[in-house]
């Protein structure tokens, strides 16, 4: 059946990581020469600085915000939970592309960096980060469980599901887990039991600290694989369950990659599920291996179609510019946000295309003859300009899909002056021309099928029209 637009869902996440509140904070003032407490006034916070951000357009519906751990430097410093618990609560105050979200839209997971990991006791280990958890919330959190911090929260007001994933439970000193996750069998167990009832068509994020892939480039010497161990049974159940996103943070290296993997041995086949490795918004501990390495953060957004089995997942990293065009350290007051770069991964399920049946092969030389002499006069007509449309999920909130159109060559060629699409009197016509984009593309985005018509104008003065269908997909299975 067609696809309603109306039941398409669309989430914007901000994902924060690596806060480190602490001596390695990047919005402290440095430590005098002469050593003692450093003067503070006039150094911008992590906080009025996202603010400047946060306030750029566009204004947006349906946005959370994502902390994926280490909150802290050291969790015996109780000084530095406080800071962090500030931070949160303002975060929690301040308007965020256009309006305050509020706790509620703020979801959390621990960090290694959250657990006192030198501490004897699992209990005496998780006190800290508990208490900082039970302030923000107002409830208990007991430090003996800290396998209660598995959550899932449904989210019926923004057709979404978070899922909040503990991989420090057993961070520990001396002991091959210091470094490492873990997504035990009673977490994957607890896992599997609250996502039974979650509902098909919501978005859905996971949000864990250690990295569920680790990709070479996150390998760091002398600190062996410290990805999360069961980490293929767990990503095996969220592509089952129809996850879009899992976020991470952990290493302070921001990647973003599919993880779409399929075995020879199973006849099943899974959505991929994007993941979306956080930089360290506030930590100077920033890998060296990098020329533009900074203090960064993620704007995602997720639109789900679900009755067309697609998703479009677009990513966003935002770096802070903390250098002039000197290569020397700016004053505090003048760092800024810059796009460091931007992701798109557009997924399509296969039963939204028609098989392709066994055809009958066609020999009427006559016809072929005919259906030949017409497709060169096209060529020649257009003199080489053929118009292509690629469809997928809009981003734009209250829309369903955006047909990008563009024009490509087919030698022998000539080039248009310009090019004017158009949709209807519904669409405003876009003028392209060749000084502006060598590829005369424009985009529309809709909530119903069309058809495009492209006018192309020739240097002399000549005109031709040509057309090309925007669908609207469906499920063909």
């Amino acid at each position: 059946m067609p696809v309603n637009h109306d039941e398409t869902k669309q989430l914007h996440i901000i994902h924060l990581s690596d806060l480190h509140f602490g001596d390695d904070h990047r919005f402290l003032a440095p430590v005098p020469p002469s050593g003692g407490p450093a003067p503070h006034q006039g150094v911008p916070t992590l906080l009025s600085k996202l603010m400047e951000d946060f306030n750029d357009p566009p204004e947006l519906e349906n946005v959370i915000v994502c902390l994926t751990g280490d909150f802290v430097s050291e969790a015996k410093n109780f000084v530095e939970f406080q800071r962090s618990e500030e931070f949160v609560r303002g975060l929690a105050q301040v308007s965020i592309h256009g309006a305050v979200r509020g706790l509620k839209n703020i979801y959390m997971i621990p960090g290694n960096h959250d657990v006192d990991y030198d501490k004897s006791t699992l209990e005496e280990r998780w006190v800290p980060y508990a208490g900082f958890l039970s302030r923000i919330r107002q409830q208990q959190i007991d430090p003996k469980k800290p396998h209660d911090m598995v959550e899932l929260f449904l989210r019926d007001d923004l057709g979404a599901a978070i899922l909040c994933l503990n991989s420090e439970i057993y961070i520990a000193k001396d002991t091959a887990d210091v470094f490492r996750g873990e997504v035990d069998h009673a977490q994957i167990q607890r896992v599997h039991a609250l996502l039974s009832n979650v509902p098909k068509e919501y978005v859905k994020v996971a949000l864990i600290h250690h990295h569920p892939i680790l990709i070479p480039d996150l390998v760091e010497p002398d600190r062996n694989y410290d990805a999360v161990l069961n980490s293929g049974k767990l990503l095996k159940m969220l592509r089952d369950k129809g996850f879009h996103v899992v976020l991470h943070g952990h290493k302070h290296n921001p990647f973003v990659f599919s993880e779409d993997s399929q075995s020879a041995w199973t006849s099943s086949t899974q959505q991929p599920i994007v993941v979306v490795a956080g930089g360290s918004a506030g930590s100077t501990g920033i890998p060296d291996n990098y020329i533009h390495r900074c203090n960064c953060y993620n704007q995602i957004t997720i639109k789900w179609h679900p009755a067309a089995g697609q998703s479009r997942v677009n990513v966003v990293t935002r770096g802070l510019n903390i250098f002039d065009q000197d290569g020397n350290e700016a004053l505090p007051f003048k760092w800024s946000w810059r796009k460091l770069r931007e992701y798109d991964f557009p997924f399509f399920a296969a039963e939204c295309r028609p098989e392709v049946t066994d055809l009958e092969c066609f020999e009427d030389d006559a016809i072929l003859a005919e259906a030949n002499g017409v497709r060169i006069s096209e060529y020649k007509r257009l003199r080489g300009n053929m118009p292509v449309v690629e469809v997928l999920p809009s981003l734009i909130t209250g829309q369903a899909y955006e047909a990008r159109v563009w024009i490509v060559p087919r030698d022998p060629r000539e080039v248009p002056v310009e090019v004017v699409w158009s949709a209807g009197l519904k669409f405003p016509a876009m003028r392209t021309t060749a000084d502006q984009n060598r590829w005369f593309c424009a985009s529309f985005n809709y909530w119903g099928a069309m058809l495009i018509q492209a006018r192309i104008t020739f240097a002399d003065g000549a005109v031709e029209h040509t057309h090309i269908y925007a669908r609207m997909p469906e499920d063909c299975s």
